[in-house]
């Protein structure tokens, strides 16, 4: 096989993997970054790498963004989110690291493809990327590539995908071109001729402490640019 095969190969995969991500899972990534003092990432390997380049990303786009460990990490808080990469959800230092995020009240994120991981019992927000892992879950993708690359790989497009979703949170109109629609605005009543219908979180109560996406409401008819807008965009 030469470059051509597996380049062809490597998007295939890809595709597969990030069509299989649910987009409010992704919505609800964005908005408790929007919502959050900082944010912190973590990782083991190449994941960790991915989550650095997200970290590196948000700082880009205004918002307070750290890699755990590193030497200018401030002290987090019950203001603040923790986003874990782990495939598995059992690699010991992102576990002990949720663990103890936990203890100080902040939200934890986990972005992985075993929904049923030693993290769970800590999670805010589960985003699953069901891609191959060490635990051969029946589920998961099958991947051709070494080792864990594809979930590596969609773990870094499905968070440039969530820094788009944030930027056009933060700047209206920049993907007006695009055809790419433009966030609801929260508490908007004026509407314009032939706009959509469109959805909005309904708050979930508070007292399960997950975050909560399942159900929509109608509202203003103005539709939020969604994490599937911008996989075609990319495309």
């Amino acid at each position: 096989m030469e470059y051509k095969d597996f380049k062809e190969l490597i998007m295939g995969e890809l595709d597969q993997s990030l069509a299989a991500v649910d987009g409010q899972e992704v919505r609800a990534l964005t908005e408790m970054v929007l919502h959050s003092e900082k944010i912190f990432v973590t990782g083991v390997g190449r994941v960790f790498m991915m989550m650095e380049a997200f970290a590196k990303r948000l700082n880009h786009l205004g918002i307070d963004a750290f890699c755990v460990g590193d030497v200018n990490e401030p002290a987090i808080t019950e203001k603040d989110v923790l986003i874990a990469g782990s495939g598995s959800g059992e690699s010991l230092i992102p576990l002990g690291l949720v663990k103890k995020a936990k203890q100080f009240g902040a939200s934890v994120i986990h972005i992985g493809s075993n929904a049923d991981s030693s993290m769970a019992p800590y999670e805010d927000l589960f985003v699953r990327i069901p891609c191959r892992t060490k635990l051969a879950l029946p589920d998961e993708i099958e991947s051709a590539q070494i080792m864990s690359s594809l979930f590596e790989q969609s773990l870094l497009l499905l968070l440039d995908a969530a820094a788009l979703m944030i930027m056009q949170e933060k700047e209206p109109g920049t993907y007006e071109k695009t055809g790419i629609p433009d966030p609801v605005i929260p508490g908007k009543t004026d509407m314009k001729k032939g706009e959509e219908k469109g959805t909005k979180m309904m708050e979930k109560p508070k007292s399960s402490g997950k975050i909560y996406y399942g159900e929509t409401e109608e509202v203003n008819p103005v539709r939020h640019a969604d994490y599937n807008d911008y996989l075609r965009l990319a495309g």
